[in-house]
């Protein structure tokens, strides 16, 4: 009587493991790679539709938007690289106040390195949609750059030009390459 078999050989397991090592060996590095690139690429996203979000209302409700660095995600502060806050500012003095309303509080960021340019503490959009920052109306473009573990050659800026709207690139507003 010959009975059959099914199963593998030592020697087809050994290649079998052979192949799926060097198929993980090469393919975690480049997934690690995406999932920067995603996060940055996210918070670029994230950070233009803020200030998206901050023109457009100015121009609706014809009134002043402050959009500036927030810890909390309810009050002003000097970092940009823990969130921002949008809101209508009623009085015009770039801070969170009891009657200004909170139009969107971002304080979740996947990459901790947003550094403004030219912008400084926060940035104000007139009702006619263009920029001012810190108060002053001929200071009217700036930069955000995002920087992430990668360093410099890895950074994107976001470019507010004179007419208020931003875009992201690669380069600095002025041409040159960001620096982290």
């Amino acid at each position: 009587m010959n009975i059959k078999q099914n199963g593998f050989t030592l020697a087809e397991l050994l290649v079998t493991l052979a192949v799926f090592s060097i198929l993980v060996t090469v393919g975690v590095p480049s997934f690690n790679q995406t999932l920067l690139n995603n996060r940055q690429v996210s918070s670029l996203n994230i950070l233009v539709g803020s200030m998206q979000l901050a023109r457009s209302e100015a121009i609706v409700q014809n009134r002043r938007v402050t959009m500036c660095g927030s810890d909390d995600g309810q009050t002003c502060g000097i970092s940009w690289s823990n969130g921002w806050v949008v809101f209508v500012d009623g009085n015009g003095d770039g801070q969170v106040n009891g009657t200004d309303v909170v139009l969107r509080s971002v304080n979740d960021i996947s990459n901790p390195g947003i550094t403004p340019g030219g912008i400084g503490n926060n940035l104000m959009y007139r009702p006619n949609g263009r920029m001012m920052t810190n108060n002053n109306i001929r200071a009217n473009t700036g930069q955000f750059t995002v920087c992430d573990i990668r360093g410099a050659e890895y950074a994107r800026t976001i470019v507010v030009d004179s007419s208020g709207r931003p875009r992201p690139s690669k380069y600095n507003i002025d041409g040159t390459a960001p620096v982290c």
